[in-house]
């Protein structure tokens, strides 16, 4: 298997205006958001996209949770065919945590050097 993750953490700083984090940075699969997660309030939905080489990943699945959970309890979800998905910021205010995985056959430049391809995102962030 050839496997690897990318991760990002997103840092308010200040006054939170816009979006600054909805350009995508590059990576081959990829979380971008599409709210400002610093102006979350409990009870509202943080709503994202997933790219895999810079293109819409359909139906990926997606784990979202609290890092502040003692349960571990999590929302999975699955990109819709936009790769968009959303989860609801239920419980919990600090450190959130979204993961996408995604698992491939190898491509022709890695036919003969592995049976999969396996692929990691994920984004930190904090609700105020």
């Amino acid at each position: 298997m050839r496997y690897a993750q990318y991760a990002k953490a997103l840092i308010n700083t200040g006054e939170v205006f816009g979006n600054p984090f909805s350009k995508p940075v590059g990576h081959k699969l990829e979380i971008i958001p599409l709210v400002n997660p610093g102006r979350l309030k409990l009870g509202d939905w943080f709503e994202f996209k997933v790219l895999y080489d810079g293109e819409p990943a359909k139906r990926v699945k997606v784990q979202a949770r609290s890092l502040f959970s003692f349960t571990g309890e999590s929302f999975d979800v699955s990109t819709d065919n936009n790769g968009k998905a959303r989860v609801r910021v239920l419980h919990y205010y600090g450190p959130w945590m979204v993961k996408a995985a995604m698992k491939l056959p190898p491509s022709k430049e890695f036919k003969d050097k592995c049976q999969e391809l396996s692929y990691t995102a994920t984004i930190t962030f904090a609700v105020p």
